[in-house]
């Protein structure tokens, strides 16, 4: 059994009044999976995947970064089941599974970080 994790980006402002466009709200971005007795696995994207103007997304550096920058301005990261996760919290959670088992496999990548990235979809 595990939970997926989501970042939703901030809505672009008004230049004029600074209030969100609401329904310009970008498309959410998957950012792994806890599973339980495993390590925490990213969802990796390669440069500009995520999103047009993202960085690459392939370890946990690079994701925090990201994760921070976004968080910053307003996006929230949140669960599956709609819960929402300061960015503190949900880092102490990616912490917390290091030392679980690590997947293996041809398509997936075992991170010098102690976590685990799967380039392409899962659930």
């Amino acid at each position: 059994m595990g939970t997926n994790y989501f970042l939703q980006p901030a809505p672009p402002k008004c230049d004029g009044c600074g209030r969100p466009y609401e329904d310009q709200a970008p498309d959410r971005i998957h950012i792994g999976k806890s599973s339980m007795g495993w390590v925490w696995t990213w969802r990796g994207y390669p440069p500009g995947e995520a999103r047009d103007d993202a960085p690459a997304l392939d370890n946990s550096l690079a994701w925090y970064e990201f994760l921070a920058a976004e968080t910053a301005i307003g996006g929230e990261i949140y669960d599956e089941y709609q819960r929402t996760h300061t960015l503190l919290n949900f880092i102490s959670l990616v912490v917390s599974k290091r030392g679980n088992k690590r997947h293996d496999g041809q398509d997936k990548y075992l991170l010098p970080l102690l976590d685990d990235v799967v380039f392409g979809e899962f659930s």
